[in-house]
């Protein structure tokens, strides 16, 4: 549905992204992983329509998304950024309620019905009726996945669109991020394409189908997420050294090794 083909972004004299081509998966969660300053933000910005590459192209179902109208993409496509600055007191409900903006102007009782359904499954609706400015982080950040759940109903009935999640488990506590992340791979099932930038690898290779690694705005690795999330990748991705550690149930999680000095190993190419 949207791709990404030898795209190349240039921002007050500095290379962002360099030559990245990708086509996240309908039906899959990929997961976007690299250091502070790697891309990761650069990349979503485009695949949002925030930005438009300096050379390159991002399309949308084959034809360059600049030409689509926001509306007509705002009905397939979601985002929930990490930090969402709300200005006005707008209550839980009624900010969860602009999801359906994009379908209708005045909401309807079914528009109610959606944004309630979504703030049950986000876990949300117990404080529907509170100011947004009185939640926590974790708890805004379940509102505005509310959001997103409802602004995609009609999608994820058909079994396309695209979901953003910009660190979508950061201030939530691990019950909740457990959950976040359960969420989007049920998404995922659904039919949508759902894309999630991540800090925590062990997130990642717990509940990713795809990963891509970027690496100073290349794309280091992408793929299946157990081809990609290898030792040697992830610790040039992730400037420092990482070791495999196996668990009882055949998995494995990464974790630093005692020497903090960082070595660059082998990469795919």
């Amino acid at each position: 549905m949207i791709a990404l083909e030898q795209v190349h972004v240039v921002r007050s004299g500095r290379t962002l992204v360099h030559d990245v081509t990708c086509t996240p998966a309908q039906g899959r969660l990929t997961v976007v992983l690299g250091a502070n300053g790697a891309g990761k933000t650069s990349l979503f910005r485009l695949m949002c329509g925030e930005w438009e590459p300096t050379s390159g192209r991002v399309l949308w179902e084959g034809t360059p998304i600049k030409n689509h109208p926001r509306g007509k993409l705002s009905r397939k496509r979601a985002l929930v950024a990490q930090h969402i600055p709300v200005t006005f007191p707008f209550r839980a409900h009624e900010l969860a309620l602009l999801g359906r903006l994009p379908h209708n102007r005045y909401p309807t009782r079914e528009d109610l019905e959606i944004v309630d359904a979504a703030l049950a499954e986000a876990e949300a609706l117990d404080f529907a009726d509170r100011r947004i400015d009185t939640l926590s982080g974790g708890e805004r950040q379940r509102v505005h996945m509310a959001r997103a759940l409802a602004q995609l109903h009609e999608a994820r009935k058909a079994g396309s669109g695209i979901l953003l999640l910009d660190e979508p488990t950061a201030h939530l506590d691990l019950a909740h991020q457990q959950q976040m992340l359960l969420m989007a791979r049920k998404l995922a099932g659904d039919g949508l394409a759902v894309v999630a930038v991540l800090h925590d690898v062990n997130l990642a290779a717990a509940h990713a189908d795809d990963a891509m690694l970027i690496h100073r705005g290349r794309l280091l690795a992408s793929g299946n997420a157990a081809q990609v999330l290898q030792t040697g990748l992830l610790s040039t991705a992730l400037n420092i050294n990482l070791q495999p550690v196996p668990l009882p149930d055949g998995k494995r999680i990464f974790m630093p090794t005692s020497d903090h000095t960082f070595k660059p190993q082998g990469v795919l190419t």
